[in-house]
């Protein structure tokens, strides 16, 4: 197929969004579309005062996943273009895009019709064989896409508008021919160094601690040897899957829904085509008689065609003119069949390869129906389950039993850290167990909201806070000593080493001995990340060795040699346009991180949740 938009917002811009709202996306279960959300809120974006609802999301969201499943030549499901990551990119497109149109109309950037008229006719995919524009391919190229004429222009505004901007920034930031030669050789220069690695871990005590010692250390680290305190708990998880295990849908209602959404789960028959166009049919049949499979496109090149004017792709029917696609779509494979005449002259094809359409899996399908369909009356009897719920603990009756007359399971559990590690992921809510270590004995939470349904929790046991035995912990205190005694030994090793390495002479039984050549600040190979600033500044010899600490311990580096490549004659203009390029870049990212942090924009977590959890699966 034809493309030649690039629409900006799937990459850096994207990043530089959410990196100034500072979200943190949630993992999304099952989705395939919007359920029933009436009397809820359907706003899922909102940037400043355009408000993107649920529908435009799952809008978003199915295109993308119908792309998906005709590059993947089979039906992609829902949960699995979840699981691919599809709803994260459909929010991250429909962001931006709004934040795009938005600084649009602040700036008051738009595209006149002369502009875009220009744009259309500059463009190559529009062009004949002698550079000139081609109407007749400007339609294929609507027909292909389906779209009108107004469709395209208003697409081609956004576009050339975003090219204003950015073009904008570009300009105002240049680069030097001085600080790009500056930045390459300080990025390609290259040191051979002999280093002296030191690990903290493996400086040898002179001596063990003593009883005395150890119980020293466990007196001042008594709080790090404790037991907190734990619940036991029993925790009822409400969700529209837990109440969908009793619902029943019947074979019919199951028949009339996949006939309403059959056209949904197939994949259409593709056939790659290519063409070769002639503006009279005599023409035309006289070059078909010399046309072959095999000589196709060599054809096409002796009558003026580009490879973008012959190759249509793998296309589906309703892609093709419908002359076109008559004839295409009762070929075999590998033959030439034509001419064919349409509006735009008349045409030779080529079917060289066809991708049967491809049917789902009918069981499959009526499954995925069938736990849409549930979801969504569960989903629906979520408020009355919860009141009833509610109703019988405040009637006296445990947690336990209240989910039991409503044919509901409870999941116990014992010793339960205020952390919650020990609890199943899907059970861990943070403002849960901050009211769960608030109660005592047999009392029980509020229901909260927990991913697409509710969480409540009863106290059945609390074990207070205690001490772990000395025998228990002598071993980590003994290790503890140690690490402390090394830790503080560091300092005169290093000093130690420094000196005699001053010297000339490397005390290898102190560290482990590295020999790193050719090293760069492009390029470290083994040495730290945090000696490189040492290592690219100090001197040439033993008398400079410089110390740096690390985490683990420190690393003493003497330079023995220093490189300075050459820089060749084609490298300064490349390096000139990527750094001007890389200071465009930053500038362009402030220019929408700064307009996204003054839009009000709000991602409307808790509303999608509800709105696609019909779907939810567990």
């Amino acid at each position: 197929m034809i493309s030649f938009f690039n629409k900006i917002g799937n990459t850096w811009i994207a990043k530089a969004i959410f990196a100034v709202l500072g979200i943190s996306m949630m993992a999304f279960w099952g989705i395939g579309g919007i359920g029933n959300t009436s009397g809820s809120d359907t706003t899922a974006i909102q940037v400043g005062k355009r408000k993107i609802s649920m529908y435009e999301l799952n809008k978003v969201f199915d295109t993308e996943r119908a792309k998906i499943s005709q590059i993947a030549g089979q039906y992609i499901s829902p949960k699995q273009a979840l699981q691919m990551g599809l709803l994260e990119q459909s929010i991250q497109k429909t962001l931006t895009d709004a934040i795009n149109e938005a600084i649009q109309d602040d700036l008051g950037l738009t595209a006149s019709d002369a502009a875009v008229r220009k744009y259309v006719e500059r463009h190559p995919v529009f062009k004949d064989s002698l550079g000139n524009f081609d109407r007749n391919l400007f339609s294929a190229y609507l027909s292909q896409t389906r779209l009108t004429e107004a469709q395209l222009a208003e697409q081609l505004r956004d576009e050339l508008a975003n090219q204003h901007l950015s073009n904008t920034i570009r300009f105002a930031a240049p680069t030097s021919k001085a600080l790009a030669e500056m930045k390459w050789y300080h990025q390609n220069q290259q040191r051979d160094v002999e280093a002296l690695m030191i690990e903290t871990n493996k400086i040898v005590v002179p001596s063990q601690p003593t009883e005395e010692d150890l119980k020293d250390y466990y007196e001042a680290y008594l709080s790090e040897y404790m037991i907190p305190e734990t619940r036991d708990l029993d925790i009822l998880l409400l969700t529209p899957a837990q109440i969908g295990k009793n619902i029943q849908i019947s074979q019919s209602e199951l028949d009339e829904a996949y006939e309403a959404q059959k056209a949904n789960f197939e994949i259409p028959e593709r056939r790659h085509v290519y063409q070769i166009r002639f503006n009279n049919e005599e023409s035309a049949k006289a070059a078909r008689k010399d046309i072959t499979a095999a000589n196709f496109m060599s054809k096409a090149t002796e009558f003026g065609q580009t490879e973008s004017n012959t190759d249509f792709g793998p296309v589906t029917r309703n892609e093709l003119l419908p002359e076109i696609a008559d004839t295409a779509f009762k070929a075999q494979a590998n033959t030439v069949v034509g001419p064919v005449e349409t509006d735009m002259g008349w045409h030779i094809l080529l079917v060289k390869e066809i991708q049967p359409a491809v049917k789902p899996d009918k069981a499959k399908v009526y499954a995925e129906i069938k736990e849409k369909m549930v979801a969504e009356i569960a989903y629906d009897r979520m408020t009355e389950t919860t009141r009833k719920l509610e109703d019988l603990l405040g009637e006296g009756l445990t947690l336990k039993e209240a989910a039991t007359k409503l044919g509901l399971a409870t999941q116990t559990f014992n010793n339960v850290e205020m952390t919650a590690t020990t609890l199943p992921e899907n059970l861990r809510n943070t403002e849960l167990m901050q009211d769960v270590f608030t109660l005592k004995e047999n009392e029980t939470t509020a229901l909260m909201e927990q991913a697409n349904g509710y969480i409540v929790a009863e106290v059945k046991k609390i074990t207070p806070v205690q001490a772990k035995n000395f025998a228990d912990v002598r071993a980590n205190l003994r290790e503890l000593w140690v690490k402390e005694q090394q830790k503080a030994m560091l300092p005169e090793v290093i000093k130690n080493a420094t000196e005699q390495m001053k010297n000339g002479s490397i005390p290898a039984k102190l560290g482990h001995i590295m020999i790193v050549n050719q090293a760069s600040l492009s390029e470290p190979k083994e040495l730290p990340i945090p000696s490189l600033t040492n290592v690219f500044t100090q001197g040439l010899g033993y008398e400079n060795a410089t110390a740096t600490t690390l985490p683990e311990g420190a690393i003493i580096t003497v330079v023995k040699k220093t490189r300075t490549p050459l820089m060749k004659n084609d490298v300064l203009p490349d390096q000139m346009e990527q750094l001007s390029a890389d200071n465009a870049e930053l500038m362009y990212q402030g220019v929408v991180a700064s307009y996204a942090d003054n839009m009000n924009i709000v991602i409307n977590t808790n509303a999608i949740q509800k709105a696609f959890s019909v779907y939810q699966t567990e």
